[in-house]
């Protein structure tokens, strides 16, 4: 993924014939490292990985598919389907949500994906208690499916997304995110997500990149108190406009993206500790593909470097709100469930408690008013025919 050039260099190209399925295991790796851009400080880093051969490389690809298949089909048993919505098997654009205790969330990012044109939702709710499936029964094209598993050993969720993806949602454009994070891309104020795909479609791009930005305020976490219901951006209308450090890794053909907010400020000692801010959320979907490492890493490879064969790329922003006032209330639950990455030991003290609210406000901080201010920044990029 690149948020910030509108094209990947052309670079060694490898094959692995397969028979079946049109050679669905066909790959393609770059060796090219994608090209400086505004915003993004880059590093050599890929390391032996980015050395590799055109046959390590392919041996890779092989072993990341069939990983992902075999964990898919073990972890699709904790899967039960409550109900279905009858629009889901006609519908051309699904966004898949897993949830847990999301209930105060949910109404604003329903609103927010309704507008953008979104046809139909499939909800994955990992044991929740806040009365979510009471909530959302009833409610016209969403679909409710129960994960009665441990969030963590299914890959923090990702084992059942591919389940669910690999039987329901063939052959449609999915968006795959979290409750808390909130699409734009260009013109998302006035074009839909149906007419962005079409345009996929004519250009040939097969997926989207997205650069995850954290929102804040000038006010501490537990003070942006956001109502059932409100959009988030009217909370927390602040993010960072620079201070991104990215590599390319030709094997995976991912850019790993970190920094922002948190890495100035929870991770200032070592911002590749900090969470990676890269993600690959909006796919036109087929069986066999797979998200490898949440939305940050996708198979086939190529779907996270995509490219038109006409125009430039189209990326956009997801407008992340984790700081906001249950912030505290989300980090206790994930210490108690032990269900999330080392990274959240960051947001905590050795006693457990909340660490201190860092000043997030800085030199990069920026005031979001559309995805206008992103593409200022050069965080998105558009080509012509787009735009």
């Amino acid at each position: 993924m690149n948020p910030v050039n509108s094209s990947l260099p052309s670079g060694a190209a490898i094959e692995i014939a397969a028979s079946g399925d049109a050679g669905y295991l066909r790959e393609t790796a770059d060796t090219t490292r994608v090209g400086t851009g505004r915003g993004l400080s880059w590093e050599d880093a890929a390391g032996e990985r980015g050395a590799a051969g055109a046959l390590t490389r392919a041996i890779d690809s092989v072993k990341a598919f069939a990983k992902a298949h075999i964990r898919r089909i073990a972890h699709a048993r904790q899967l039960s389907c409550v109900w279905m919505s009858p629009g889901l098997k006609d519908a051309t654009h699904v966004a898949v949500v897993p949830v847990y205790n999301e209930a105060l969330r949910l109404e604003a990012l329903l609103d927010h994906y309704r507008r953008l044109g979104i046809d139909e939702f499939i909800i994955v709710d990992n044991r929740s208690t806040d009365g979510l499936a009471a909530l959302l029964e009833g409610r016209p094209g969403v679909s409710y499916f129960y994960a009665d598993g441990e969030y963590r050993s299914a890959r923090f969720g990702i084992d059942w997304v591919n389940a669910i993806l690999s039987k329901h949602c063939r052959q449609k454009w999915i968006l795959y995110v979290d409750a808390d994070e909130f699409l734009v891309f260009p013109h998302s104020d006035v074009k839909s997500i149906r007419m962005l795909t079409d345009h996929f479609e004519r250009t040939g791009q097969q997926s989207m990149n997205v650069l995850m930005l954290d929102m804040y305020s000038e006010r501490a976490p537990e003070d942006n108190l956001c109502a059932p219901g409100v959009d988030p951006v009217n909370v927390c209308p602040l993010y960072d406009s620079s201070g991104y450090n990215a590599y390319f890794d030709p094997c995976t053909r991912t850019t790993w993206i970190k920094g922002g907010v948190r890495g100035r400020t929870y991770f200032a000692d070592d911002v590749w500790k900090g969470p990676a801010l890269n993600k690959t959320v909006l796919v036109r979907w087929r069986r066999h593909y797979a998200f490898l490492k949440s939305t940050h890493e996708v198979w086939p490879y190529r779907l996270n470097a995509p490219a038109a064969r006409t125009g430039g790329k189209v990326s956009g922003a997801l407008l992340h709100y984790k700081f906001l006032g249950d912030m505290n209330l989300r980090l206790n639950s994930a210490a108690l469930r032990q269900q999330h990455t080392s990274e959240y030991d960051a947001y905590t003290s050795a006693s457990g408690a909340r660490a201190e609210s860092p000043n997030f406000v800085g030199p990069s901080t920026a005031h979001y008013e559309s995805w206008r201010s992103l593409l200022r920044d050069g965080l998105i990029v558009s080509d012509g025919q787009w735009s």
